[in-house]
């Protein structure tokens, strides 16, 4: 499925009782979500707190991976945290792009070919990113190397280098002088 590519394969996980989804707010007991506060805004980055919702539902061919898996995990030890884990869903290239074959240094943003999903976030970590469309892959093509990469001698900014998808790189920062 993947041959000669390094886009890539994006999956979410979330612990169960994090967040309600869209249609079971008043349900609960939940981690980031009080269902007997009527007042508190839902997924609103300008108010602190704020209640989380799952917008999306898990993809359903999830369920049964789910379901396989915390039978294993409750076989191998019952009190075992990882039981109380969802996956989400799970995000890959349908024709993958061989990252290869691009120029060096490959600037951003990275070619986003047509993933198997469009919409793909995790409810807790990425709360206020809830619109149809935002997913892994959309987001990631835009990941740089760090602007304070060196730029030789000269006085030009630096290239908008893309850095494999990863933001890890955009912040770099060389050590200081001691």
């Amino acid at each position: 499925m993947l041959e000669a590519t390094n886009q890539g394969v994006w999956a979410t996980f979330a612990q169960v009782d994090n967040a309600p989804f869209q249609n079971d707010i008043r349900k609960g007991p939940y981690n980031f979500n009080d269902p007997s506060c009527l007042s508190c805004s839902i997924n609103d980055e300008s108010t602190d707190p704020t209640q989380v919702v799952q917008m999306f539902a898990d993809d359903p061919s999830a369920d049964n991976v789910n379901k396989n898996m915390k039978i294993l995990i409750q076989q191998a030890n019952p009190t075992s945290v990882w039981q109380y884990y969802k996956l989400i869903d799970v995000q890959w290239p349908e024709n993958p792009i061989d990252l290869s074959t691009l120029p060096v240094p490959a600037l951003q943003p990275l070619p986003l070919d047509t993933p198997n999903t469009q919409t793909l976030m995790n409810p807790v970590l990425e709360t206020f990113m809830r619109y149809e469309g935002t997913s892994c892959t959309s987001c990631h093509t835009i990941a740089r190397v760090s602007p304070h990469q060196s730029t030789a001698t000269n006085k030009t900014p630096p290239p908008d280098n893309a850095s494999s998808y990863s933001f890890m790189f955009g912040y770099a920062r060389a050590q200081k002088p001691r």
